[in-house]
Order: structure tokens, then C-alpha cells, then sequence
């Protein structure tokens, strides 16, 4: 229980829960779920790590330099630095990926848009709540926020992000961010499958 509480206070996780009942069904209101939750973790993790990479993590400074960087660290810690990126930078674009590959459409999507909202605002109480419990924010910027007042304010900037996000989504101009992003995938893809091609034929032919 202990595990599963602090767990699922960091909304990556929480995010990657989403994620993986979308990658098993592939259902639409799930995927659209699974995409507006990783798309949120890109922005707000990106976004607060530019302001001060030590606002997200309570580890010291030489695993906040080397890990929540752009930058890769050549030690052990390479491992670290990959998955967090591959949570927060590769997956949300990933899961647009699939939506282009599979063309599922997220317009006019106001049921996934409402259950979307139930998932963020089931994570925040949930997160308040261990909070109290624990006596300890989950990242350090909350114990900052509500120091200085300005939890609230916060939280009304990320229902605004929230507005903003579900608007782009259930419009139309989700269809053609997911064409570009789908596109370029699938011309990676093919350059990739080209080189290996041409590597094969040149390590039998010698």
C-alpha cells in the first residue's frame, strides 16, 4: 500500500498507467486519455525544469545536473537520463504516432475530454492527500507554492493549460499535428529500414 501510495503520486506514473490500458486497447477515449496526459507531462515538466531543474526532485545536485538535462551523462546514469526522457520527451509524441498510424480521430472527443478531467482531478486530490498524510510534497516547487501562497494560482494555471490542451485536441487541427508528426515518423522509419537494408546486402556480399 505504502509502494502503491507514493507511487502514484508522481503524475509520469500515474500518466504511464493511462498509457498502457490505451497501448492494450487502442480504444479511442483511452488513447485520447493516454495522449492528453503525456502531452500535459511534456509541458509541465519541460516547462518548470528551463525555470529550475531542482523544483522537480529531492536528489542532490550531481543527479539533477546529469539527469534532468538535455545533455547525456557518460556514466551509469545514462540509464536514468533515458527513461526520464522517454516518459516525458519520446512519449507523448509516440502516442501521436499511433493515433496517425491507426487514424484515430480525437475531434469532437468531449466524452474523452470529460474523463480526461476526472483523471487529472482525481490525480491532484490524490496527490493532496498524500501529501497531508506524508507531510511532504511530491515535487519540492509545491512546498514553494504554498509557502508563498500561490498554490492556488497554481492550480488555476494548469486547469487553464488544461482548457487550452482540450481544446487543440478535440478540434480540427488535431488531425493534421498527428499527420506531420505521423509523416515523419513513418519517413524515419523508411530511412531506417533503407540503411539496414543496404548494411545486410553489404556484410553478405562480402
Amino acid at each position: 500500500i505504502i509502494t502503491i501510495t507514493r507511487t502514484f503520486q508522481y503524475l509520469t506514473l500515474y500518466t504511464q498507467f493511462f498509457t498502457l490500458i490505451a497501448l492494450y486497447t487502442y480504444a479511442p477515449n483511452h488513447m485520447f486519455i493516454a495522449q492528453f496526459l503525456t502531452i500535459y507531462v511534456f509541458i509541465v515538466y519541460h516547462g518548470i525544469n528551463y525555470i529550475c531543474p531542482f523544483y522537480l526532485t529531492y536528489h542532490n545536485e550531481k543527479i539533477v545536473n546529469e539527469v534532468i538535462s538535455w545533455i547525456p551523462p557518460y556514466n551509469e546514469n545514462i540509464i536514468l537520463w533515458f527513461g526520464l526522457h522517454l516518459q516525458h520527451t519520446i512519449g507523448p509524441f509516440y502516442i501521436y504516432y499511433l493515433s496517425y498510424k491507426y487514424d484515430i480521430t480525437y475531434e469532437n472527443n468531449i466524452v474523452g475530454f470529460f474523463y480526461t478531467f476526472l483523471a487529472l482531478l482525481f490525480y491532484i486530490l490524490w496527490n493532496l492527500f498524500c501529501w497531508n498524510v506524508q507531510g511532504k510534497a511530491t515535487y519540492p516547487f509545491l512546498n514553494d507554492l504554498r509557502e508563498f501562497s500561490l498554490e492556488t494560482a497554481f492550480y488555476s494555471l494548469m486547469f487553464v493549460l488544461f482548457l487550452f490542451i482540450g481544446c487543440i485536441m478535440t478540434s480540427m487541427y488535431s488531425s493534421f499535428v498527428f499527420f506531420c508528426i505521423g509523416v515523419l515518423y513513418t519517413k524515419c522509419n523508411y530511412i531506417y529500414d533503407i540503411n539496414v537494408t543496404n548494411l545486410v546486402n553489404q556484410l553478405t556480399t562480402n
